[in-house]
């Protein structure tokens, strides 16, 4: 073998390691691996689940409630957490600040505002409790292709 640098080496090319590689949101991910192996992943969930669904539906509900289990408290816990610091921000000097600055007038009136919530409402209980009405006056005998 001789001595010097090898044509194929790393050290003959201005190739920089990670000079293809996707940064965003903190991550630095080489989009060929990555896709390849998630897409491996996918695949290889879905044959298993699509081969023998009562055993895959058995595992992931049993992932489900232990995760449910254990991260119950924190979720709860959370949720209150952000609902007070919601409160303290309202109350605290903080509250006061304009978003859009001193000058800024709001696109909406109060009421416009209200009737978009009462909407948003509206709307996500509709979706919500209309399939649920569905569901539960279906006849006995056809629930079962769905359960």
């Amino acid at each position: 073998m001789t001595k010097g640098i090898d044509k194929y080496s790393i050290d003959s090319t201005d190739y920089t390691v990670g000079q293809d590689n996707v940064q965003k949101w903190g991550f630095d991910v080489h989009n060929p691996v990555f896709g390849l192996s998630a897409g491996i992943m996918v695949l290889l969930i879905a044959v298993l689940v699509v081969m023998d669904a009562n055993t895959a539906k058995s595992a992931l509900d049993s992932i489900k409630w232990s995760i449910i289990n254990q991260f119950d408290d924190l979720f709860m816990w959370s949720g209150n957490l952000f609902l007070f610091f919601c409160i303290a921000l309202v109350v605290s000097p903080f509250g006061k600040i304009r978003i859009g600055g001193a000058e800024a007038k709001p696109d909406f009136s109060n009421l416009s505002w209200m009737a978009m919530l009462f909407a948003a409402g509206m709307g996500i209980g509709l979706l919500f409790w209309g399939l649920r009405n569905q569901w539960h006056t279906l006849p006995d005998g056809m629930k079962h292709h769905w359960e």
